[in-house]
């Protein structure tokens, strides 16, 4: 039953079909079917055909330079994305493993000092976010009978301290881990020299990618405008548009009533 009923709705759809290909008043009803007009209808279906070919053509060349625009601007875009990555964790290194073993509330990183909060029954852990090696400077305060301190200054002003106190920390040891940590800053300020000059240059080669893109749009927007400007006027266009409507009219005149475009109309 199912079937049967698909059979039918499938015919219906056919007919319907064929009847909008071909439309004809009730008295010319004979121009839809019969095999004696079938030159007619071939002569109408050539026409439509060879005007959605051309339509068809038009718009895949128009397609064509689209395709070519969006991939360009995918591939731009794409190597700015990995630029800006790159240029982001050179803006941010990474903290990376510490170079020595903790001493008391300092650790130290190739790039940053961590402060850490030490406690009798647990691990050390990071207590506030890691300083940046190459905007501080440190300094030991030594105190003749309690604590030893190392003293860490931030470049926008701030102070911190760590304390060693002597009962536990030679001053010998805080001195040589304040000198380490001096070094490791001095290392780090090269590297962040070098590193400023590989974000302006990451930078510069963005801006460029990104001009080119908007350049290389401008000039694709540019392209599909003067190809369709020269589509409206190609010959085979103009040829396929009068064989159509010719075709239109003759049918029309015999079967009292209009095809329709069918065909997405030029615009």
């Amino acid at each position: 039953m199912d079937l049967l009923l698909l059979a039918l709705a499938g015919g219906a759809l056919a007919a319907g079909r064929h009847l909008r290909l071909y439309p004809a008043s009730w008295d010319k009803r004979e121009y839809v079917y019969a095999a004696r007009y079938r030159g007619a209808r071939n002569d109408l279906r050539q026409a439509r055909a060879r005007r959605r070919s051309v339509q068809h053509g038009e718009q895949r060349a128009v397609e064509a330079v689209q395709a070519r625009v969006a991939e360009s601007g995918r591939r731009s875009r794409e190597l700015v994305r990995s630029l800006k990555e790159e240029r982001e964790k050179v803006r941010r290194p990474q903290l990376g493993p510490a170079l020595a073993d903790d001493f008391g509330e300092l650790r130290l990183h190739e790039h940053h000092l961590q402060f850490l909060r030490v406690t009798p029954d647990a691990a050390p852990t990071p207590d506030g976010d890691p300083l940046r090696l190459a905007r501080i400077t440190v300094a030991t305060e030594l105190s003749p009978q309690e604590n030893c301190y190392i003293n860490v200054t931030t470049s926008d002003g701030d102070e911190r301290s760590a304390v060693y106190p002597r009962g536990r920390y030679e001053e010998r040891d805080v001195k040589a881990f304040r000198n380490r940590i001096r070094r490791q800053a001095v290392a780090d300020e090269e590297f962040a020299r070098s590193q400023e000059a590989r974000d302006a240059e990451l930078t510069a080669r963005i801006d460029e990618i990104e001009a080119d893109e908007d350049r290389s749009r401008q000039a694709g927007l540019r392209e599909v405008e003067e190809l369709v400007q020269a589509q409206q006027a190609a010959p085979e266009r103009l040829e396929a548009e009068q064989k159509w409507q010719y075709a239109r009219k003759n049918w029309a005149g015999d079967a009292h009533r209009q095809p329709p475009l069918w065909a997405r109309p030029w615009k």
